[in-house]
């Protein structure tokens, strides 16, 4: 039997000690993110369908005693409030999400950078301790042309920024310009009043698209942090 032969390159394994750890974290953080979604989804929808149940039931049990006027009146009389709360819980779990997804974003890139200042002698200074685009312009500045290849991922994560920022700030609104770039993701739900643009529902699929791609661009800048400190730690004299 001959035994299989594998190419192996240097550039596979890290040199730099801190490497492994920052990927772990990373990884962690974004795995467990991703389970509290799941089990949040998972609750909401458990919960939709009891409600659609209990609603369908009632139905059946008064279709004959009322028409169908009567019937949907007394659906909302009993079910209105809750099936509003219900709407308004995933939406509220939904953003809560979004907040979050970016958050871990954020620290993430901070957690880089410092490390890179540690161990580097990289100068990571920032106007406030929040903006992910001021350690992003640090990270183009140590990695070079090498972090072009991530730049599209980074590009979409950053319009996408915009929902969160309009959670937060906004109260859920949007302007025309706002709009005009968030229109193009799917899962965005908005209800035009005169020139503002309100958030009315945020599906799943957004949720995980934005996990997914943060993920991603994780995964990819990791790369070039591990070739880019490979590079400098070899060629120390």
């Amino acid at each position: 039997m001959t035994a299989k032969k594998y190419n192996l390159n240097s550039k596979d394994f890290p040199d730099w000690a801190e490497f492994n750890w920052i990927q772990f974290e990373i990884e962690n953080s974004i795995d467990a993110f991703k389970k509290s979604v799941k089990i949040q989804q998972e609750s909401h929808a458990q919960i939709t369908a009891d409600l659609h149940n209990n609603i369908a039931k009632l139905k059946l049990e008064n279709s004959d005693n009322l028409d169908e006027q009567g019937l949907e009146q007394y659906v909302e009389h009993l079910y209105g409030l809750e099936e509003r709360i219900t709407a308004e819980l995933g939406m509220l779990q939904n953003s809560s999400s979004i907040i979050f997804a970016f958050a871990i974003f954020e620290n993430k890139l901070r957690l880089i950078c410092e490390k890179l200042k540690s161990d580097f002698d990289f100068e990571c200074n920032v106007k406030t301790d929040s903006y992910a685009s001021d350690y992003w312009k640090m990270l183009k500045n140590f990695l070079d042309a090498e972090i072009n290849s991530v730049e599209k991922y980074y590009s979409q994560i950053r319009h996408q920024n915009i929902v969160r920022h309009i959670i937060i700030h906004q109260n859920s609104v949007a302007n025309q310009q706002e709009f005009k770039t968030l229109k193009r993701f799917k899962g965005l739900k908005f209800i035009k009043f005169q020139n503002s643009f309100y958030l009315n529902s945020i599906e799943n699929y957004f949720i995980e698209n934005l996990v997914t791609l943060i993920q991603t661009f994780f995964k990819e800048l990791l790369i070039v942090v591990k070739n880019k400190t490979n590079d400098v730690l070899r060629n120390v004299v």
